[in-house]
């Protein structure tokens, strides 16, 4: 079964990119990215503002360590794992998740942020 992430139209994702996804609520990666929170954000029913769960979101990102390359490295491989098919489905492997979003995370955490 097929769902799509409510408040994102026809954007759909498998059972088992879902299952994956939520796994990694309970991951050591889960605080420093604010997994939850981001679960919130994308639970955000149709027609209601998108503000408040993201303010949260930020808010809880922005307090949180900065994650580990590993934290990443490891996160990033089990959810494009788990996800091969949806990734598959945009053109992107694997190891472009991987390496660029270690490669920017800390810059784009800082511009999210506002930190210098």
């Amino acid at each position: 079964m097929v769902r799509a992430i409510p408040g994102l139209g026809s954007i759909a994702i498998s059972e088992g990119c879902q299952s994956t996804l939520i796994s990694l609520v309970s991951t050591p990666a889960s605080a420093c990215l604010n997994l939850p929170g981001t679960v919130a954000v994308l639970s955000t029913v149709a027609n209601s503002s998108w503000i408040p769960p993201i303010n949260a979101w930020l808010t809880n990102f922005c307090s949180a360590e900065l994650c580990t390359d590993d934290q990443l490295r490891s996160t990033l491989s089990t959810a494009a794992d788990g996800c091969s098919a949806e990734l598959a489905y945009l053109g992107i492997t694997k190891s472009d998740v991987v390496v660029n979003v270690i490669d920017y995370f800390e810059d784009s955490k800082a511009a999210l942020c506002v930190i210098e």
